[in-house]
């Protein structure tokens, strides 16, 4: 037995688990195949996953006393976040019963809850059958460029006279995702004339078909854009040299890369997740007819950079 500072016993956290609203509770693992919760984001510049945390709390006196719950959320130690705090949530007490019961029994089969130390699933289906336990749940969203890794979930309840729980430590996985976005579906090199490189620049504003190509990057992961292009039918000279070569650079102050028609090019800077950036694109003719017109296909990918 332990009497805590505030007088009477601790209260104690017997379980939690993280689950996000798709029917198998995780997204990241619909078959249940890992121990824990694992979920992929939604992807899509600015879009999030909503995700709650359940913990399944009690105190030996008073039928279950406890007033409070609540967790501390950390990013993943090894990213480029560093594991640094991410935020706080305040649980809300859904109670005992068959509902609550029910719940905690579909985490428990789908292999996503942890137990305390002193707690296993006997006991946690006992306390909520007698009503000494209560199911409590804290909501929270993860937004897609959130850093991919094992984020730490501290959880605590405190009782009516201030006694606080021993601390249970939860991790659960948010799954890398690459993913881009462009605002351009096309570049337009307008009229230009032979031997002079001719530039089209871009913006970091991302506005669809503004003239102005700009990249952003709507996965969790850092990545490197890709381009590739083909020869716009200007074809290759007697010697077998192209007739036409390109150039790429992300951003105002990025690496300048030139490339022939059909080679596969890869900008070398990262593109970090939620970041937007510019891209530049030239156009160097080395031979063509005057009033000629041209046209062809970019194709603009990404490789990870983590």
């Amino acid at each position: 037995m332990e009497l805590s500072a505030g007088g009477g016993l601790k209260p104690e956290v017997l379980c939690t688990w993280t689950e996000d609203e798709t029917i198998n509770l995780e997204n990241g693992d619909e078959n249940h195949i890992l121990t824990g919760s694992q979920f992929y984001p939604e992807p899509g510049y600015g879009n999030s996953r909503n995700l709650s945390i359940y913990a399944v709390v009690f105190d030996e006196e008073s039928g279950g006393d406890v007033i409070s719950t609540s967790s501390e959320i950390y990013k993943p130690l090894h990213s480029f976040s560093g594991g640094e705090y991410y935020q706080s949530i305040t649980f809300t007490n859904e109670g005992s019963g068959t509902v609550q019961l029910a719940k905690f029994i579909e985490a428990y089969e789908s292999g996503i809850v942890l137990f305390s130390p002193d707690s296993d699933f006997e006991e946690t289906n006992y306390r909520l059958k007698k009503g000494t336990g209560a199911l409590w749940t804290g909501k929270f969203i993860l937004p897609s460029c959130m850093p991919a890794g094992n984020y730490t979930v501290k959880i605590r309840c405190i009782d009516q006279s201030a006694n606080p729980s021993n601390e249970l430590i939860l991790e659960f996985e948010y799954l890398p995702l690459g993913c881009i976005e462009s605002d351009f579906s096309s570049v337009d090199y307008k009229s230009t004339i032979v031997k002079v490189n001719k530039w089209v620049t871009g913006n970091s504003v991302f506005a669809v078909n503004d003239g102005y190509p700009t990249v952003r990057n709507a996965g969790n992961i850092p990545v490197r854009i890709t381009v590739t292009q083909d020869d716009m039918d200007f074809g290759k000279d007697y010697k077998g040299l192209w007739n036409v070569l390109f150039d790429t650079r992300m951003g105002n102050s990025g690496t300048v890369i030139d490339y022939f028609p059909g080679e596969d090019v890869i900008i070398p800077e990262k593109l970090m997740p939620c970041s937007t950036e510019s891209l530049d694109f030239s156009i160097h003719i080395l031979s063509g007819f005057p009033g000629d017109t041209h046209t062809g296909t970019m194709i603009l990918g990404f490789e990870d950079a983590v």
